[in-house]
């Protein structure tokens, strides 16, 4: 950024107040403090919003468009806009780019100073900023990429659980016994932490002592009283964050107490020729209404936002799903991490072409009461937590579980009509890796359409928050023209589309997705019910194609499903960075098909007819609980074991039986057997032959050409 020319500052108004436009000039290189004249103007978003709103308390109509200069624009506080802020139904305001590159605000500190070469290719920085400011960062940016905070073992080697017990006033698992033996002396005072790795979350915590094989920790790895999410023997750690843990180019660590920042170059790197930026602001940009008075009508066009920092409670950080945390299930509060940007009680605001990357927290929230939200066009990349999340909330503190599992208390409160559109989404949960590309939770009629999803550590799109089959909030979301690839790359239990709960009228259709690594292709879980997926492409999901964990009048055709199960014999395909295969291989079974829970399903579990299931490893067809209960229908689909042999007796493939009984049990009965006739299904053509036996089953050509951004 320091090779940034700055134009020219200066405020223009285009005739009178109550005019059709009324335009403002804004530039870095300008100082708040000035009056607002072309001579001197002001030089923030800040700043500019000030100037609109003297505009807006004199009766301006028609429409303000404030023109930012290229140039970086640094904050140590989000920039709040309130009610006093708002447009209107006569009053459109734009906060837009001038020209040329987008104008950055970001929200981190240029680390200066001169870095001075302590041991081989470690360097040392003197931090008097941090000294001065009590500041303590977590996130560290070298030329706009992320760096590694120190760790031990290197990724893609664990440390095990052997077994834990319990210390401290409240006796929680606190000394964690592991089966490797620390090549390090004790780690107290060292801010080092331990983070441990569940199915479908993480944890950390703050590591008070260590000593050989022991690891003693401030606060409870995982969510203490819920098994899935609390640390157990065999579950797999790394440690992070000591100075004896430097050994990787890349790798750094922060000394609190010396106030020195250590890095670890590549050969011939000279730490002093680039730029250092550490994020400052936890959040950048906040939009905040009233229930009873709206933020309305506020549009931002090419900007770019970067840099938002992260820090870990004191409670530590027990991952639960999808980026929220807790301690202890059931008796204490669960929270969200904070978004970067956030709205809440707006209407008819628009983020048009707008960038956000390099946090520490999550991307942009969409909480209570906002209404005919525009996200489009926007690129959202290397993000902490989430990246879009409708329906954001702090904290859930309502009995039984104190989880975010109920809705919103009142019914004003809901996000509804909010539509995300053409944006590309990449590298999110960086931090919390539980966390989504693109969520909803508790929405009505919110548009998901045309995005490009992919390297996502866990799951691309969450559609639904709730833990079982009642009526909630949660309606009518549509889920259309995403192109999905490369997700699930470190997490577990999940898939490309998710969902949970029930709720009517929720389409998932025409969705391009592959290359899934540990999950499936689309996954109803707990209590989904009244969901439609049609027309939609799973190209190589590691686990299965469709996956239901109990739920209810799910329709699933006019699919594809080709080459799922993939992980069965643990082979892995593409290319993967920043990925770990199945390290927890044995606790999901590869099948193209998958009901988990049978013997919660009610009759009318899902409809499975008119696709197409191509495959060569793994099940047909599996159960766990409620083996032998057919409470759903399937059939009329087209069948292809490339391996052959798939109607003999002795392979049983279905549900633990053959072909025969299979449809003796009413199942299948009018599938067919055949290739389904991919015209060049290795070039990535899913087109079929006009001879396909797919068509005489009613199926209908998918086009994936039209999934994915349409600018």
């Amino acid at each position: 950024m320091r090779d940034i020319k700055y134009g020219i500052l200066f405020i223009v108004i285009c005739g009178i107040l109550n005019a059709a436009a009324l335009e403002y000039f804004i530039s870095p290189e300008g100082s708040d403090e000035n009056p607002g004249t072309i001579e001197s103007p002001p030089a923030s978003l800040d700043g500019a919003r000030l100037a609109v709103r003297e505009a807006i308390r004199q009766g301006a109509q028609g429409e303000i468009v404030v023109w930012i200069a290229q140039g970086r624009y640094e904050i140590e506080s989000p920039v709040v806009f309130t009610c006093h802020d708002s447009g209107s139904e006569n009053l459109k305001i734009t906060y837009k780019a001038q020209s040329g590159d987008k104008p950055v605000i970001s929200g981190g500190k240029i680390l200066s100073g001169t870095w001075q070469r302590k041991q081989g290719n470690i360097w040392s920085l003197d931090l008097p900023i941090v000294r001065e400011q009590q500041w303590w960062f977590r996130q560290l940016f070298k030329d706009g990429v992320r760096q590694v905070r120190s760790r031990y073992p290197n990724d893609g080697d664990w440390l095990t659980v052997d077994k834990t017990s319990a210390a401290g006033e409240f006796g929680d698992p606190l000394r964690v016994t592991i089966e490797e033996k620390l090549p390090f002396d004790n780690l107290a005072r060292k801010e080092a932490e331990a983070v441990m790795f569940n199915l479908w979350s993480i944890s950390r915590a703050r590591i008070s002592a260590s000593k050989e094989k022991l690891i003693q920790t401030q606060t409870p790895l995982g969510w203490i009283g819920h098994g899935a999410t609390s640390i157990q023997p065999g579950r797999k750690l790394y440690l992070e964050h000591a100075y004896e843990f430097i050994d990787q180019p890349g790798e750094w660590y922060l000394d609190r107490d010396e106030f020195v920042l250590y890095y670890m170059a590549r050969d011939g790197e000279d730490p002093n020729d680039a730029q250092w930026i550490a994020p400052y602001a936890k959040q950048l940009l906040r939009l905040m209404g009233r229930n009873d008075e709206p933020l309305c009508n506020i549009k931002f066009e090419g900007l770019a936002f970067e840099h938002a920092a992260w820090q870990m409670p004191l409670s530590g950080y027990a991952g639960i799903q999808a980026g929220y945390y807790g301690s202890k299930y059931v008796s204490q509060a669960t929270y969200s991490p904070l978004m970067a940007i956030l709205c809440e009680y707006t209407q008819g605001c628009t983020f048009d072409n707008v960038g956000l990357s390099h946090t520490g927290t999550s991307g942009m929230g969409l909480g209570a009461g906002c209404k005919d939200t525009l996200i489009n066009s926007c690129t959202l990349k290397d993000i902490g937590g989430t990246g879009i999340l409708v329906g954001w909330r702090r904290i859930a503190n309502e009995p039984p579980r104190r989880w975010f599992e109920n809705g919103w208390a009142d019914s004003l409160d809901v996000p509804k009509n909010n539509r995300i559109t053409n944006n590309d989404l990449s590298d999110c949960g960086r931090i919390h890796l539980s966390s989504t590309a693109v969520m909803t939770a508790f929405t009505e009629d919110t548009l998901i359409a045309h995005n490009e999803i992919r390297d996502m550590p866990h799951i691309g799109i969450t559609v639904g928050f709730i833990w079982d089959d009642h009526p909630s909030t949660q309606k009518r979301t549509i889920v259309e023209y995403n192109h999905i690839h490369h997700c699930m790359k470190r997490l577990i239990d999940g898939a490309a589309i998710y969902t949970l709960g029930y709720q009517p009228g929720t389409i998932v259709r025409n969705n391009y997705i592959h290359d899934i690594l540990n999950g499936h292709g689309l996954y109803t879980d707990e209590g989904s019910a009244h969901i439609l997926f049609e027309n939609n492409v799973c190209y190589r999901t590691g686990l299965r194609g469709f996956n239901q964990n109990y739920g209810h009048h799910n329709i699933v055709r006019n699919n594809m499903f080709i080459y799922p199960c993939l992980s069965a014999q643990g082979q892995t395909w593409g290319e993967f960075e920043d990925a770990n295969f199945m390290l927890y291989e044995n606790f999901l079974k590869p099948s193209v098909v998958r009901r988990n829970r049978g013997d919660f399903d009610v009759d009318g579990s899902f409809v499975i007819e008119q696709n197409i299931f191509l495959f060569n490893q793994g099940e047909y067809f599996t159960t766990n609980f409620g083996k032998g209960t057919d409470t759903f229908t399937i059939d009329s689909n087209v069948i292809w074991d490339t391996r052959g042999g798939i109607e003999a007796d002795d392979v049983t493939m279905f549900e633990g039986g053959n072909l025969a009984a299979w449809r003796q049990r009413g199942h299948d009965r009018n599938s067919i057997i055949a290739d389904p006739g991919f015209t060049d299904l290795e070039a990535g053509d899913f087109s079929l032959t006009k001879d396909s036996p797919a068509f005489k089953l009613g199926f209908k050509s998918i086009d994936i050409t039209k999934a994915g951004p349409v600018n």
